[in-house]
């Protein structure tokens, strides 16, 4: 018999083990990402992300240019974290009315402890092969229009966004992270490691640090600033911030479209509240936004961990902005909650009338 050992340069970060919300695993010992692996998913997956790491000089050895190199390299790059995606003590099995099949990780944001996992074969042409993935993308291209504009994505802290674009010149649509619900920078180290070993010597902009930057994170992480109170306030502090940069950057004939979502939750008292919405409705009125139109957006995939069997959040809300003026009044609690319960039901009668239900 073969006994597999892990090898010397798995990826050696270590888990965020205090933030138990969306992390169990240290719980149990498993406290670095190579931990998620097995031996054997940690060989492959250095295999490939090496693999990948000599495409470009295979390209301009067959008479590719640089972009050319730069491009099949970086796209090869994400299959390589796809495949860690479903190559992981985090795929599970899922049991289903059809054929039952492995699922790939991150059924809901968080790395859970799984007791039983799914190992899929990388080699095979079902889910986490490298076929798979190459298919997967291959797919995605084909959807793409052939007569576009090239686009630019810019990695930049949303704080300082709008000194990108000139004033006055940008329509601007954005979805803010939620709140404390999901730790983006920390789950990001999953793919993080796969990524800088496949891509970090044609990128080394995106790759230069280790692991991802977590300090400047835009969310309301307790366990990074001192309580959930602080916490809040530098969410706030945040994205007053974001609202008034991107405020400059926005044409004064397009609206400011703000997509979120956040599930009441109930206090020690009983009542519902959602210190989520509190907290984002608080920075954009500190940033001198108005909300002047709401629409619910239906969004949500059957195969979610969190929505199989579960009342789970099914919608998302798209508000329609626009600079606050300068003579808008303000109101009190008890004076809102009036003109609501008197101007809703009226309201609501076109929305039912055109099928569209009220969240």
């Amino acid at each position: 018999n073969w006994k597999i050992t892990a090898p010397g340069d798995a990826p050696d970060i270590e888990l965020a083990v205090e933030n138990k919300r969306n992390f169990n695993t240290p719980l149990y010992g498993l406290r670095r990402h190579a931990d998620l692996y097995t031996a054997r998913q940690l060989h492959m997956l250095g295999a490939f992300a090496d693999a990948v790491a000599e495409v470009p000089e295979w390209v301009t050895q067959d008479g590719g240019d640089a972009e050319q190199a730069l491009a099949i390299a970086s796209v090869l790059t994400i299959c390589v974290s796809k495949m860690a995606q479903s190559n992981s003590s985090q795929s599970r099995w899922r049991v289903r009315s059809g054929p039952s099949k492995a699922e790939p990780a991150f059924g809901r944001q968080a790395i859970p402890m799984l007791w039983d996992f799914a190992e899929t074969n990388p080699f095979g042409g079902s889910v986490g092969s490298w076929k798979a993935q190459i298919s997967s993308i291959i797919g995605g291209f084909k959807a793409l229009p052939r007569e576009v504009r090239a686009g630019r994505a810019v990695q930049a802290d949303a704080r300082k966004a709008g000194a990108l674009l000139p004033p006055g010149s940008a329509l601007i649509a954005t979805d803010p992270p939620y709140f404390a619900q999901i730790n983006y920078a920390d789950l990001s180290d999953y793919f993080y490691v796969w990524l800088r070993r496949a891509a970090g010597r044609i990128h080394p902009d995106l790759f230069g640090t280790m692991a991802t930057p977590k300090t400047e994170e835009l969310i309301a992480n307790p366990y990074r600033h001192g309580g959930p109170e602080k916490a809040r306030q530098y969410f706030i502090d945040g994205f007053v911030e974001v609202f008034s940069s991107l405020k400059r950057a926005s044409r004064s004939d397009l609206p400011i479209v703000v997509i979120y979502a956040h599930r009441q939750e109930e206090t020690k008292d009983g009542e519902l509240s959602s210190s989520a919405w509190d907290a984002l409705l608080e920075a954009m009125v500190g940033a001198g936004i108005s909300v002047v139109g709401t629409w619910p957006l239906h969004a949500t995939n059957s195969t979610r961990q969190v929505g199989q069997g579960a009342n789970a959040l099914a919608s998302y809300i798209v508000m329609i902005c626009r600079p606050r003026m300068e003579n808008a009044g303000s109101t009190d609690r008890r004076s809102f909650l009036s003109a609501l319960r008197r101007e809703l039901p009226e309201a609501l009668k076109p929305l039912r009338a055109s099928s569209i239900p009220a969240v």
